[in-house]
């Protein structure tokens, strides 16, 4: 019986550093969605490939819907943005039933309002000498740990970033997916706005999705 899944990536960048991500895919390996943390320009509300300007670029956490019958599902339009290439790392961090797959997922689609809403500057060329870096990588982990599935390390890439959250841990343990809930729940929300859209300047009311 093949399951739906959710799969970490990791986006080399100049060889030596890598950007990870997730994604969701369905029974039959197509990716039906990502998960990205990404320096995002405060005044277009566009996602650019680097922070250079902490007090120009923050950090979002954004979702790319890509299938159709997904996208409808959670009330959102398909989008083609992807950083899916041939090559990347991968490796699988869960795999089971659609509804259990579909409501870890969830669990960190629900979390986007509160993440995004911090408006936190992303450290210059994503790294910070003082202090705490929370870069891309950073929402990469807290994503992983709302999911409740374990967080990669990926070998032979710098990874900045990766083993800081965004939110602190008590937030997390109140925000992340569990089982009983989970199969209780009939209906539940996912954020509207631009952690839902491309358009980051359509900031829209939460909307219900079906249990697809």
């Amino acid at each position: 019986m093949r399951h739906h899944s959710i799969e970490a990536r990791l986006l080399c960048i100049a060889g030596i550093a890598g950007h990870a991500y997730w994604v969701l895919r369905d029974a039959r390996g197509n990716a039906l969605a990502e998960l990205h943390g990404l320096a995002t320009d405060r005044h277009t509300g566009t996602p650019i490939p680097i922070g250079t300007d902490a007090r120009r670029h923050a950090l979002r956490a954004w979702h790319y819907p890509h299938d159709a019958d997904y996208a409808n599902a959670i009330g959102a339009q398909p989008d083609r943005t992807s950083y899916l290439r041939d090559g990347q790392p991968a490796r699988t961090a869960a795999s089971g039933d659609k509804h259990e797959i579909l409501a870890r997922w969830h669990a960190a689609l629900r979390a986007m309002p509160e993440l995004n809403a911090q408006d936190l500057d992303y450290p210059n060329y994503g790294f910070k000498l003082l202090g705490a870096t929370i870069n891309s990588n950073s929402v990469f982990r807290t994503f992983g740990e709302l999911m409740g599935v374990p967080v990669p390390d990926f070998s032979r890439r710098l990874q900045p970033g990766i083993g800081n959250c965004m939110l602190p841990r008590e937030r997390i343990a109140a925000l992340c997916y569990r089982e009983q809930a989970a199969q209780d729940q009939q209906r539940v929300c996912t954020p509207g706005g631009d952690a839902i859209r491309q358009d980051a300047r359509n900031h829209t009311m939460p909307r219900q999705i079906r249990n697809v």
